[in-house]
């Protein structure tokens, strides 16, 4: 049975969002796409699970995503991630951050042979375990603080969590694992977040800024313009 409990569209927290280019209405396909496959799964459940227990939660819900256009290939889809899991059951992907980093480790093929088609044929976005940022550490060191700080959200509700003093940790820690390559965000819809003395709403920024909005503000990974009133 699907975890996808409720409808969600990066869009509606984006006004006139439906008027955006190409490329961003790709990124929030993107955005869709993995809320929907990781349903209910929290970051601390994501990055620590066993292949094993971890991809069926995730594949319960391909059906899902095609039937809403995000996943073309629903049988492809499903047989990489089927691979994954049958060959790499007892990992995760903490547990492959932390072994790539250890001097004369290489990243298990099969991770790479499951991870390049899911990104480049179904536009699926797992963390990328090899290369110099994995090597070098980094990217074990976001999952550690994702977990930490991110680990009570998943791939939907960090778009719901509004920006507050309280939730810079979570927004820190998302910014720095999307630079690190272990999570997805959209790389930026140009617009920001601009807080005056009584509400915070998204205004037009620069192309790499970021803005949603839920519950009548900001959300935690939304900007901030240069010149917003309150900064946190």
């Amino acid at each position: 049975m699907s975890e996808v409990s409720t409808h969600f569209d990066v869009r509606d927290l984006i006004t006139g969002s439906v008027k955006h280019n190409g490329v961003l209405q790709a990124n929030y396909d993107t955005v869709n796409r993995m809320a929907v496959l990781c349903g209910e799964i929290r970051f601390k459940d994501f990055y620590t699970q066993p292949f094993a227990q971890l991809v069926p939660r995730m594949t319960v819900n391909i059906e899902v995503a095609a039937e809403r256009g995000l996943i073309t290939d629903p049988k492809g889809a499903r047989a990489i991630f089927d691979q994954l899991r049958a060959s790499l059951p007892e990992m995760s992907f903490r547990s492959l951050a932390d072994l790539v980093k250890l001097e004369g480790y290489t990243m298990p093929v099969e991770y790479r042979q499951a991870h390049h088609p899911l990104w480049q044929i179904h536009g699926v976005e797992l963390p990328q375990l090899y290369g110099v940022l994995v090597r070098d550490g980094k990217a074990a060191k976001s999952i550690y603080e994702m977990i930490e700080h991110a680990g009570i959200v998943s791939y939907r509700t960090m778009y719901l969590t509004p920006r507050t003093k309280e939730s810079r940790p979570l927004t820190e820690a998302l910014y720095r694992a999307a630079k690190n390559n272990v999570v997805y965000l959209p790389p930026g819809n140009g617009l920001c977040c601009a807080c005056g003395t009584n509400n915070c709403t998204c205004t037009v920024g620069l192309p790499h800024d970021f803005c949603a909005m839920s519950g009548g503000t900001c959300t935690a990974l939304s900007t901030y313009c240069a010149d917003a009133i309150e900064k946190l």
